[in-house]
């Protein structure tokens, strides 16, 4: 495994972690109407905007976990009976994830805009309208499969689940909230992130090449580090090796001097 893939492996689980704890503080926010106003969504559209699939259904399956479990604890809504059941509060929540990663996709190619931000927030906007209406439908649709004509009492209503009890609550209020108020939060955010990352990919594409052939002339491997030079002496016989070349020729170029001198003086 390459530096390059370590590293981003490591930016994904920081960024995984990040909007996870957004969506968690998200997730504690008072509620507006009978139906809880999932602001959750909101960092789950982000992160699938920016960083793709993976990480988008990975996020949105946590948050239909996180739904399910607060749904048997500290929930106030009367419908928490309904989020207790897997098949409303998590398969719904695993596709908003990616109908807004590949919905942005799909707009950033097909809006052609000269200003990269704009378009950037143009896609951005039109994914999450999508996503949320997915969360919606998927949702009160499961609702009716499983709890169509149920009839629902709490301390403070009294009220019949139903086609029209839906349309007349949930959609007219909690729907309306969520299709106005997310896509607004999650455009100028998603281009801005999209903007930081185009700038820095060059930088970061060099640091990586130069991390990548700093790794290669390490020795990795036991061989190489054991690999012994081949112009140093190891045994007796290559250190007893008279050299070659010109260096013999020297010395005995320096012993004919020495016996011409020796001679000269003599005489």
């Amino acid at each position: 495994m390459s530096v390059n893939r370590i590293k981003t492996r490591a930016k994904d689980v920081a960024l995984l972690g990040i909007f996870a704890a957004l969506m968690l503080i998200f997730m504690f926010i008072p509620s507006i109407g009978v139906v809880e106003v999932a602001l959750a969504l909101i960092p789950i559209l982000i992160l699938a905007e920016v960083k793709g699939v993976k990480l988008g259904v990975i996020l949105s399956t946590a948050f239909g976990l996180a739904s399910l479990i607060v749904s048997f604890t500290i929930s106030p809504s009367p419908l928490r009976f309904a989020f207790q059941n897997p098949m409303i509060s998590v398969v719904p929540r695993i596709f908003v994830g990616l109908v807004a990663a590949l919905s942005y996709k799909a707009f950033s190619k097909l809006l052609k805009s000269r200003r990269p931000y704009l378009n950037d927030m143009l896609a951005s906007y039109f994914a999450s309208v999508l996503a949320v209406l997915t969360n919606t439908v998927l949702v009160l649709g499961m609702m009716l499969a499983f709890y169509n004509n149920r009839a629902v009492a709490s301390e403070s209503t009294e009220f019949v689940l139903n086609f029209k009890w839906l349309l007349m609550t949930v959609v007219s209020i909690n729907t309306l909230i969520e299709v106005i108020i997310m896509p607004l939060a999650c455009a100028p955010v998603v281009a801005a992130l999209k903007r930081s990352v185009s700038r820095h990919a060059p930088v970061l594409a060099a640091a990586n090449a130069n991390d990548d052939v700093r790794i290669e002339s390490v020795p990795t491997t036991a061989e190489d580090v054991t690999a012994e030079p081949e112009s140093v002496p190891t045994t007796a016989e290559d250190i007893s090796t008279e050299p070659k070349g010109g260096f013999t020729k020297n010395i005995a170029t320096e012993n004919v001097n020495t016996e011409s001198v020796n001679i000269a003086k003599t005489e």
